[in-house]
This record gives C-alpha cells, sequence and structure tokens, in this order.
C-alpha cells in the first residue's frame, strides 16, 4: 500500500521558543513519509533561524530579507515542495504524535476532499486548555468564524453532522497538491492581495466553487496559541482588525456568485450597516473599519481579472454551499434598538458613578461631624 507523502511548510517571524517547539511536535509524529520541511523565515531578528539551523539541520530555510506576509512566503513554499499533501503549520501549533496520521487518513477518504481541519484546542503559553480553537471555518452572515472558538470541548463538534466543512484554520490545515494546482490563479495559490488574515478563508470558499470539498478530522489533535505574534504589539493588532475587515470584503467580491448576490443582498445589506454604523466595544475599531472598507475599494480593480477567473470555472450549483452560511436577518430597527441599548448602558455608567460619588461624600460628612 502506497503511503502518500507530506510536505509541511512554516512560516517564521520571530518564533522565538514557539517554533522550536512546533518543530519538535512535528518530528514526533508517528505518520512514516514526511517528505521535507520548509521554512520560510519573514526577516526574523530574534535567534530563532540560528537555532533551527543547530537542532534541525535537515530543514531547508528560505530566507525572505523583510516580512513579506503569509500568503506570498506560503506561495514561495508550496512552489519548493513536491509532496503529495501539503501541511501548513503556524509557528505557534503544537501538534499530538498522531496528528498526521488522522489527517492524512481522513483526507484519503474520499476522492474529492482537498482539505482536511483537525481539532485545534487554545493553548496558553504554550499550555493546552479544554477551550476550542477551531474545528473549521464557517460563516455567519458572510462573516467568517473559526467553528466553537472559546467553546469548552464536549464532543458537540465531533458528530456525522458536523464533518463537512467551508474550510480549515490557515493554522494547520492539510492541502490536497492536486487541489492547490487547480485553483491558483497566476502561480498564486493564496491571493497575495491579501497579505495576511482572512487568506484561508478565501482560498476555501474558491476551492469549494471549485468542486472541491474539506473536511473535520476530530481525532487530528493540535493546539494553537493564537495571535502570537500580535498579542504584545498594538500595531499588529490594528493591521489584524484593518486587514481582516478589509480582506473579508475582497473575499466576498471575488466569490459571491451573482445568483448569490441576488438572493441575499438584502440580507448582506442589512447585516453591513450593523456593522459599519452599530455600537462597539473599541472605539478604534470603527475608524478600522471605515478604513478597511475604502481600501477593499481600491483593490477591487486589482481583482476583477481574478473573480472573473473563479466565476467562469464554478462548478456546483447556487445552493451547493449554503449549509456553510447562517443567514439572519438584521434590519434598521436592530441597528437602532442596539444603539438605544449602547446610550442606556452609557447612561446606567455614569449614573452608577454618581451614586457612588454621592454616597462617598455623606460617609465623609457624617465622620467630619463625628470628629
Amino acid at each position: 500500500m502506497k503511503i502518500s507523502e507530506v510536505s509541511v511548510n512554516i512560516v517564521n517571524w520571530n518564533g522565538g521558543t514557539d517554533i522550536i517547539r512546533c518543530l519538535e511536535s512535528l518530528y514526533a509524529q508517528t505518520y512514516p513519509n514526511i517528505r521535507e520541511v520548509v521554512i520560510v523565515d519573514n526577516g526574523s531578528t530574534d535567534s530563532s533561524v540560528e537555532v533551527i539551523e543547530k537542532k534541525f539541520p535537515k530543514v531547508r530555510i528560505l530566507k525572505n530579507d523583510s516580512n513579506w506576509g503569509f500568503c506570498k512566503a506560503h506561495n514561495q513554499a508550496i512552489r519548493m515542495t513536491e509532496g503529495e499533501f501539503v501541511l501548513l503549520l503556524n509557528f505557534d501549533i503544537l501538534l499530538e504524535p498522531d496528528f498526521l496520521s488522522y489527517m492524512i487518513s481522513a483526507m484519503t477518504s474520499e476522492e474529492r476532499i482537498g482539505m482536511v481541519s483537525g481539532k485545534l484546542y487554545r493553548s496558553v503559553n504554550g499550555i493546552k486548555t479544554e477551550k476550542l480553537d477551531s474545528t473549521g471555518i464557517m460563516m455567519h452572515q458572510y462573516f467568517p468564524a473559526p467553528r466553537g472558538e472559546g467553546e469548552e470541548d464536549t464532543g458537540q463538534y465531533d458528530i456525522d453532522g458536523c464533518r463537512y466543512i467551508l474550510g480549515p484554520c490557515g493554522a494547520a490545515p492539510l492541502y490536497r497538491r492536486a487541489m492547490l494546482e487547480d485553483i491558483k490563479y497566476q502561480g498564486e495559490y493564496f491571493d497575495e492581495e491579501f497579505v495576511n488574515y482572512v487568506e484561508d478563508v478565501d482560498l476555501a470558499w474558491r476551492a469549494q466553487l471549485l468542486g472541491w470539498r474539506a473536511i473535520y478530522e476530530p481525532s487530528a489533535i493540535a493546539c494553537h496559541e493564537r495571535g502570537a505574534t500580535r498579542k504584545t504589539n498594538q500595531q499588529e493588532q490594528n493591521n489584524y482588525f484593518l486587514k481582516g475587515f478589509r480582506n473579508r470584503y475582497l473575499s466576498m467580491y471575488k466569490n459571491i456568485t451573482n445568483d448569490e448576490w441576488r438572493k441575499n443582498r438584502f440580507k448582506i445589506i442589512n447585516r453591513e450597516l450593523l456593522f459599519l454604523f452599530g455600537p462597539s466595544q473599541n472605539r478604534n475599531t470603527v475608524s478600522i473599519r471605515f478604513k478597511a472598507l475604502r481600501e477593499a475599494q481600491r483593490l477591487k480593480n486589482l481583482l476583477r481579472n481574478k473573480r472573473k477567473y473563479i466565476q467562469s470555472r464554478i462548478k456546483i450549483s447556487p445552493q451547493g454551499l449554503d449549509s456553510f452560511f447562517v443567514y439572519e436577518q438584521f434590519g434598521i430597527s436592530q441597528l437602532l434598538w442596539a444603539r438605544l441599548k449602547n446610550r442606556a448602558r452609557h447612561f446606567i455608567h455614569k449614573f452608577k458613578i454618581v451614586r457612588i460619588l454621592i454616597g462617598v461624600y455623606r460617609r465623609l460628612k457624617r465622620r467630619f461631624f463625628q470628629l
């Protein structure tokens, strides 16, 4: 029986000890046929590359002179490798020893499976928690979300009805190379206009339109730190929101079919109004949302040919992806009600502060007269 070859690609940017732990978990895999491990370093300024070269001499390292982003770096790595399947890893991922074996088994269960997601748990400082990080990507009113994120794992997604997903999270997806070659556009597997974020959603959506499928394998377990590159960097956090919001619009522009737009346009417009004008816990993200919309509008012309290419090759029916999209009706009334509730919360908060100050004043007054 043929044992399929797997290529493993990791993009590094100041991965520190995280990428060392990631590689240790990779080399502890029980799967017997990892063809090659390629690391694309995006101009790291820490010592991670030197440590990798010393500790893992068989790893192939491509050194970029600056941070080229997730998409371009992974495209470089995919083009460098030859395995039948390609496993992409964030450097903040830790794999259980049988992770890859279960992923390959799931991938080879059906001919048109092109993408597989394992069960990712959230980890904190390298320690696994019982909270889920992702069991695959789903779409809520065209807002992509890792299914199960932040939930306690009770096996709620380990049932047959949850097997098929839109796509895997980009932190640890397994792709079939034949699928990647089928869906690429002018040599790009991931759309390099995206740079970082939502690129996994865009690739999965495009692949689904072209007749490929994605499944979730709950026995393939890994841990994800999530946000290791931005948790102590405010600028990276702002870039995360800006690029994430922008790339969501770009992905919609490329992949929504004309029939889908006609069918759901009022739902989409209503939800976008709530997104742009509704209350936000973080005032910074309000301005970022509008900036993201402007940037997406500016880039739309560059993506027009990509949209035409995708739309001309669609192989599924207009209803083929409905099971991965959750639609809810949002209207102006909900927007106004949300704003009213937000105002009420601010009023109540200010009222509580006034009551506290009055209480302090009365206590001080009583103590003063007692003296």
